[in-house]
């Protein structure tokens, strides 16, 4: 089958294929959507589930793969005739991408056991960075504790200071917690931990006040809907928005169009149980849309039971995750980058707790 990409509406389209390859190109992109068999339609009857990604001899380009699976699938070849503009930045190498993480982390420290010691992202941090910056429409999974948040804000500090420095960016995460959290990682990824607290104790506003050789980059952090929001370095023009699911659900499609990068991140472990709104416990796994859930209102400090809308799954497997173990012999498995609230109504990196912490639970036991 030939294919031709248009850059315009950003899709592939058939240019050449017989009525067979045609028809079974249609089969292969039609799929059952997620959470089909709880659609009232479904149930009632009138839909079987699925939808075609294959529209008039259209395919979104962020499907190019599963097309060129489905032609090995069904033995022809996979041509793109002007394969020459295919979204590949052929500018990024991952010599440059290295190069740019060993100086741009050079003055970086990290706390490991309570001390400073020299920071630099891992050679595979390093290179899932690099693929996500060469191939402009892609997915890439990182195992659970993998450095996901690291590698996020590589792609985006290397997209500002050699791509586009006027890219703008937004981090849609399961959670309010998980916003600000993520606004955290990056303010430390940027600044460096040394950095941030030098520029405290000495009450400067810019690194270059306090002679460090570093430059970071111009990062404007929005977080979108959230209790507490926070402005770093001002957000008349942000260019990085954290927001969760259900606050970017009704926004308008134009503030969608803005952006240059998109990313989803999660960070529990399939087997963590969730509290339910009958007092049950539910591996996160296996929780439905539609099910209710008990959550904590930051702002009135009472429970609440909400509604799940959404449902997202991880794929990876990794046995990389800290263990929290609780005075009554329940066990939380959890990525060390997650906050959990104390008991001074304050959340705490996992990776930072001791044994003398305590932690509230969804009934406000400590």
């Amino acid at each position: 089958m030939k294919f031709r990409y248009d850059k315009e509406n950003e899709e592939l389209v058939v240019s050449e294929a017989s009525r067979v390859e045609y028809h079974q190109m249609n089969l292969w992109l039609t799929r059952h959507v997620k959470g089909w068999k709880y659609q009232p339609a479904v149930k009632m009857g009138v839909w079987d589930g699925k939808k075609s990604y294959f529209r008039d001899g259209k395919i979104n380009l962020g499907l190019w793969k599963e097309a060129m699976i489905g032609c090995k699938e069904i033995d022809v070849p996979f041509i793109v005739e002007n394969k020459e503009d295919f979204p590949i930045n052929r500018d990024v190498t991952l010599e440059k991408v290295q190069d740019f993480c060993k100086d741009f982390f050079k003055t970086h420290l990290m706390k490991k056991d309570g001390e400073l010691v020299p920071f630099m992202p891992y050679d595979h941090q390093i290179e899932a960075a690099y693929k996500i910056l060469k191939n402009r429409f892609c997915m890439a999974e990182v195992a659970t504790s993998g450095g996901k948040s690291l590698i996020i804000s590589i792609v985006m500090f290397y997209t500002l200071k050699h791509i586009d420095p006027t890219a703008k960016f937004l981090i849609i995460v399961p959670s309010i917690t998980l916003v600000t959290q993520f606004y955290d990682n990056i303010i430390e990824y940027n600044y460096g931990v040394n950095n941030i607290a030098a520029m405290r104790e000495k009450k400067l506003t810019s690194l270059l006040e306090s002679g460090i050789d570093h430059l970071p980059c111009d990062v404007r952090v929005e977080e979108v809907m959230s209790d507490r929001p926070r402005k770093f370095s001002g957000t008349e023009n942000p260019n990085v928005y954290i927001g969760t699911y259900q606050s970017l659900e009704k926004w308008p499609k134009k503030f969608f169009q803005q952006f240059h990068t998109v990313i989803t991140d999660e960070c529990l472990h399939p087997d963590s149980l969730i509290n339910m709104s009958d007092g049950s416990l539910k591996k996160i796994s296996d929780i439905k849309i539609g099910e209710y859930v008990k959550t904590i209102n930051e702002t009135t400090k009472e429970i609440e039971d909400k509604k799940v809308e959404y449902v997202y799954e991880n794929l990876s497997i990794s046995n990389d995750m800290y263990e929290i173990e609780m005075e009554d012999g329940k066990i939380l498995k959890i990525t060390g980058n997650h906050k959990v609230y104390t008991k001074e109504y304050i959340w705490k990196k996992v990776e930072n707790l001791s044994e003398n912490d305590e932690i509230i639970d969804f009934n406000f036991n400590i």
